[in-house]
Order: C-alpha cells, then sequence, then structure tokens
C-alpha cells in the first residue's frame, strides 16, 4: 500500500516533478509539488507555481493511489508466485520429466492471479484470500 501520496509520485511515469513535505488535500498539493519548467538534466529549474502544474491534478494523485492501492495485493501474489515457480524450475530440466502432480502444482501456480478474486491485504499489510497449491514432495 501507498502511505501517502508523496510516495505515489514514483508510480507517475514523469519524472518531472518532486514533492517537498506532504500532499493531504489540494492546498499542500498546490504548496508541496514542484514541476520541472527547464534547466538541464544536471540541474533542473523547478516551480511550485500553481499555473506550471498542468498536466496533473491533486485528483489524479487521488485516483492513482486508488489504482495502486487496489492492485498492490495482486502484485504481492505475482511476486510470491513467481518465487514458488522459480524454486521449482529444475523440475523442468532437460534431463528429467515432471511427474503429474509437479506439473499441476505449477500451472496452479501460474492460474492463482486469475483463481484469487479475493485477494487482499489485512491491516499488517499481508496477503489474504490466497489458497496456494500444495507442493508435491
Amino acid at each position: 500500500m501507498i502511505a501517502n501520496i508523496a510516495d505515489l509520485i514514483q508510480h507517475f511515469e514523469s519524472r518531472d516533478f518532486y514533492v517537498e513535505g506532504s500532499i493531504t488535500d489540494e492546498a499542500s498539493f498546490i504548496a508541496n509539488l514542484y514541476v520541472k519548467v527547464g534547466g538541464t538534466e544536471d540541474e533542473p529549474e523547478w516551480s511550485n507555481d500553481a499555473s506550471d502544474k498542468t498536466e496533473y491534478t491533486y485528483s489524479d494523485l487521488v485516483a492513482k493511489k486508488t489504482e495502486v492501492d487496489n492492485a498492490e495485493p495482486l502484485r504481492l501474489l505475482r511476486k510470491e508466485r513467481d518465487k514458488l515457480i522459480a524454486e521449482t524450475d529444475w523440475w523442468a530440466s532437460a534431463d528429467l520429466t515432471m511427474t503429474a502432480e509437479q506439473t499441476a502444482y505449477r500451472q496452479a501456480l501460474r492460474d492463482l492471479p486469475d483463481n484469487s478474486p479475493d485477494a487482499a491485504l489485512d491491516s499488517d499489510g499481508l496477503l489474504t484470500g490466497v489458497t496456494w497449491p500444495t507442493k508435491p514432495e
């Protein structure tokens, strides 16, 4: 989960702005968001003038935060799933034949994002609502 809107800035593709302080509402957005208005790569020129902030609005930031927060459970699911698949990649090496159970396990891992509509994060930020397949011996 994104702790605050200032942390969210990294999720925008543009690197043409930064936050000084925190952003909690429209007024702090105008006061604390700095936009690159010129200069060079090594020495950019920054402005926090409201008229320079036409690319994004505070509402855009709030919407992006919601989007990123909503995607976090599946991002974490995929990260753990990818780790589990990588741990069993050796099963699929050219000189081995996977058992039906091993094949089914790896397929179940690949199918997890589609089969986990209830994936969520609890109050501690831990992934819930996922039924992980049992790894065969």
